[in-house]
């Protein structure tokens, strides 16, 4: 690797998920031809020194008389460990262990990444995949597959410092579980001092954010976080899919990572509204002209700026969309071109359900056109 990673969640400005993406075809090529998992390694020194690498005290459990330095865990050691041994045996606690390193390095990022190398060592090894199913007994891969789940889970939501705000993990710099506490304790109302208090509390710290999202340098943060945490969402959703085809009634719920992921979606796109608009580059400027000279008449006069920003949300998306068809209704008014439009942003805003009736009672020529597209079977 070129870029220097030591510090990779700390900084925020940097989308690494291409980079992360970049090392999975050569974790995912098999060991032989003739076992693709290769052999299990769970009971040699390298695997316990993983174990070790990533283990970390409890800074909230007391110590008593016997004072000692908190173990901290080691994830570039993890992750790097985990990487080498991933080479010589297909296990999906390794694989858990390397994405575990990633989200604590890179965040939504590493996360993203995970799940991608997870749905794809599953996919491509799950036959001979480590630890072994015993005569066709896969709840040998349900403990794994839980221990993901809860600990991605608990992760997302107790120790991601939420992107744009910084990377403390501190009151000022919070997780999903803080932010969600303050929100919860702000619309509280009541006359005991000790919760007036704590609500007064938190509508500062809530201030605060709101004040730290506006500043300059929290945009890319926040556009890399969302769309980490979409590819991160879809792939899960696949690799979901394999577990409950491969393990059957032995696969785990999701449904807890899922549901933090769409919590954490949900707050990330409040962040996005609660920001400055992106700011476009400025113009070049050019000497004026004469009208006649350029050919430019009344009719052909500047029109107002459209949109120059790629779209942001799916609303920011449809509301460019209303923009340019009402520019499109102005220059060419004889033109079918904008009403189309305004007619996709009407089907945008409906429900899949009424709008698959619309093209469903579509006449024989409408329904042409869409079977052409590809909307119809």
């Amino acid at each position: 690797m070129t870029t220097n990673r030591s510090h990779a969640l700390n900084d925020q400005q940097t989308d690494w998920l291409d980079e992360l993406l970049a090392q999975l075809p050569a974790l995912l090529v098999p060991v032989a031809e003739s076992a693709p998992a290769g052999p299990s390694i769970r009971h040699q020194p390298a695997y316990d020194a993983i174990r070790e690498a990533r283990r970390e005290d409890d800074a909230n459990i007391p110590t008593g008389v016997w004072q000692s330095d908190l173990k901290t865990a080691d994830w570039s050691s993890v992750e790097q460990q985990s990487s080498a041994l991933l080479l010589q045996s297909k296990d999906l606690m390794l694989a858990a262990w390397l994405g575990e390193a990633w989200l604590h390095r890179f965040g939504l990022a590493g996360l993203a990444a995970a799940l991608s190398l997870l749905e794809q060592f599953s996919q491509a090894f799950w036959a001979d995949l480590h630890p072994q199913a015993t005569d066709g007994d896969e709840s040998w891969r349900t403990g794994p597959l839980e221990w993901i789940i809860r600990t991605y889970t608990e992760f997302l939501l107790v120790r991601l410092p939420l992107p744009g705000l910084g990377v403390d993990g501190d009151a000022s710099h919070p997780a999903l579980n803080q932010y969600q506490q303050w929100l919860r304790q702000a619309s509280i109302t009541s006359d005991n001092k000790a919760v007036r208090a704590a609500t007064e509390t938190a509508n500062n710290a809530l201030k605060a954010l709101r004040q730290n999202l506006q500043q300059p340098g929290t945009v890319p943060p926040v556009i890399h976080a969302l769309n980490h945490l979409a590819h991160a969402q879809a792939t899960l959703g696949r690799w979901h899919d394999i577990c409950n085809a491969r393990a059957g009634e032995h696969a785990p719920s999701f449904a807890p990572l899922e549901r933090v992921m769409t919590q954490l979606n949900q707050v990330l796109h409040d962040f996005q509204q609660l920001q400055p608009a992106p700011e476009l580059a400025p113009e070049p400027l050019t000497p004026p002209t004469d009208p006649e000279q350029s050919g430019m008449t009344e009719a052909t006069a500047p029109t107002p700026d459209l949109p120059r920003t790629g779209a942001t949300s799916r609303e920011d998306a449809y509301r460019q969309l209303k923009t340019i068809a009402d520019y499109l209704a102005r220059t060419e008014p004889h033109s079918p071109v904008p009403y189309l439009i305004y007619r996709a942003v009407e089907w945008g805003n409906k429900p899949l359900p009424a709008l698959l009736s619309e093209l469903i009672s579509s006449d024989a020529e409408a329904r042409r056109l869409w079977v052409l597209l590809g909307v119809l079977p």
